[in-house]
């Protein structure tokens, strides 16, 4: 019998490059389906024709060939697509919608990144998103030697910036949560892959249950 809950919930994956929110993400999905809730994984940016396109550019252009405001605004462009015909309908299904990246990694990668302005990238993600937020958000925090030590050879764009801007977006995701702690939620991603799902179950219930008939 599928469980039902009071609305739809969405629930986003956070963290640098190699932090294992990808397996997690759907580990969590696929946990959740066996409980009997609908859930719709997904990913940013992609999951939609738009952003596939976008996805390629985004990560497959040649190294330096976009400006960091251009890479801002595809982003925002992918996710504005992604919202629209992935996650809201979804939502409106009463699904729990899980999406491995959103507004926090523009924050992140494109503002303590890349340098660009934060209060004018969460103006753009405002727009993109219509002003749709997560519920609940898991950033999986783990040091840059780890991230770097995960990744596999075949970098992406961004995956082969260094390790100075990859502590920039380590440090500026611990202030999020910092700044957000009823929503974002930080889980020891250096532990095993079992041990890390068990601190997401911990904190993930209780929020189910308050979310519940």
């Amino acid at each position: 019998m599928d469980k039902k809950l009071n609305k739809g919930v969405f629930i986003t994956f956070e963290g640098i490059d190699g932090c294992g929110k990808s397996v997690q993400s759907r580990r969590l999905a696929a946990y959740l389906q066996k409980k009997g809730y609908k859930c719709r994984l997904t990913f940013e940016p992609g999951d939609c024709a738009l952003g596939e396109e976008l996805r390629r550019v985004l990560l497959k252009s040649p190294a330096g060939s976009l400006s960091a405001r251009t890479e801002a605004l595809l982003f925002a462009t992918a996710r504005a697509q992604h919202v629209d015909e992935v996650i809201i309908p979804a939502l409106k299904r009463g699904e729990i919608v899980i999406c491995d990246r959103f507004i926090d990694s523009t924050i992140a990668y494109q503002g303590a990144g890349r340098g660009l302005d934060i209060k004018f990238l969460q103006a753009l993600n405002a727009f993109a998103t219509d002003g749709l937020e997560p519920d609940l958000t898991f950033v999986l925090r783990v040091s840059v030697a780890t991230s770097l030590g995960r990744r596999k050879q075949d970098f992406d764009r961004i995956e082969e910036e260094g390790k100075v801007f990859f502590s920039l977006i380590a440090d500026a995701y611990s202030l999020l949560a910092e700044q957000n702690p009823q929503r974002i939620k930080v889980i020891d991603g250096e532990a095993d892959e079992d041990k890390v799902f068990a601190q997401i179950c911990q904190k993930l219930e209780p929020f189910l249950a308050s979310e519940g008939e």
